[in-house]
């Protein structure tokens, strides 16, 4: 699997994405998806959703549903920090927040720091791309993957700005 082409800059054949961490491992998602960030807010549990979504939080009047991303990659669930924050992300009309210990900032890469992965190890569907660093790997998240976890009908179960404030 190559690097997803929607994900290049066909003008300059570069990938634009913007990086965050979780523990020490370093991860990315695409910068065109990207609508804010901010930080943590309190979340208000939504009981019977999925337990790879916190609950809900009220972001300038609309109600965005908090993903936790470490469920996602495989790392332990923990208690949320006041310095955490959110990456909020638009993809395949929807927008949620993914939960993030720390975003480091926007990146560009050119085709040759990609790597196929492919050429690494079968089993990596949840991301789109690996790119090399100096100092490491940058994991590229799949979006439209990640959110694919996220029900398409969790929008009819989110409650409404009154209940959230309540």
């Amino acid at each position: 699997m190559a690097v997803p082409q929607e994900l290049v800059d066909p003008m300059y054949d570069t990938l634009t994405i913007v990086a965050f961490k979780l523990d020490d491992q370093r991860y990315a998602v695409p910068l065109a998806v990207v609508e804010r960030v901010v930080q943590i807010a309190e979340v208000t549990p939504l009981h019977g959703a999925p337990q790879s979504i916190l609950g809900v939080i009220n972001i300038h009047g609309h109600v965005v549903a908090v993903l936790d991303l470490r469920r996602h990659v495989g790392l332990r669930s923990r208690e949320l920090m006041l310095s955490d924050e959110l990456l909020v992300v638009r993809a395949d009309h929807r927008t949620v927040a993914l939960l993030v210990d720390e975003v480091v900032g926007v990146m560009e890469y050119p085709r040759p720091a990609q790597v196929d992965l492919d050429q690494i190890a079968p089993g990596l569907e949840r991301f789109a791309c690996v790119v090399k660093q100096s100092d490491g790997l940058l994991l590229v998240h799949d979006l439209n993957g990640l959110l694919g976890q996220v029900p398409a009908n969790l929008c009819d179960q989110l409650p409404s700005i009154e209940e959230v404030a309540s």
